[in-house]
């Protein structure tokens, strides 16, 4: 049994493309945690960002693409950030729905 247990959480600022972000990292009381996605002393979060944009394109919500991120990596993002990530991708998912369709002259009979 272990006598290793959750010691709270500090913050961190991390640079990501849209600005600084202030993230809340776990720690423990011997100093073993080991963040996934951004490692103790990165600063950038640049392939958080691609993650995100992933399983915002699967159709989740801002909210459980939050609650996703903190049960997989134990570090909690607003949906206000999962939002304006996903900001940058609003208009071509727009511009992609709004195409004009091709029709195959075979498919009409």
């Amino acid at each position: 049994m272990s006598n290793n247990y959750r010691n709270g959480h500090s913050k961190k600022t991390v640079k990501t493309q849209h600005g600084e972000v202030t993230i809340d990292v776990s720690r423990d009381r011997n100093g073993e945690y080991e963040p996934s996605i951004i490692s103790k002393y990165s600063r950038n979060a640049d392939g958080m960002e691609e993650k995100i944009l992933s399983l915002y394109s699967c159709g989740m919500s801002q909210r459980d693409i939050s609650e996703q991120i903190k049960n997989l990596y134990d570090v909690e993002i607003s949906p206000e950030l999962i939002s304006k990530i996903s900001e940058k991708i609003t208009s071509d998912v727009a511009d992609w729905q709004n195409r004009p369709l091709k029709v195959n002259a075979s498919w009409i009979k």
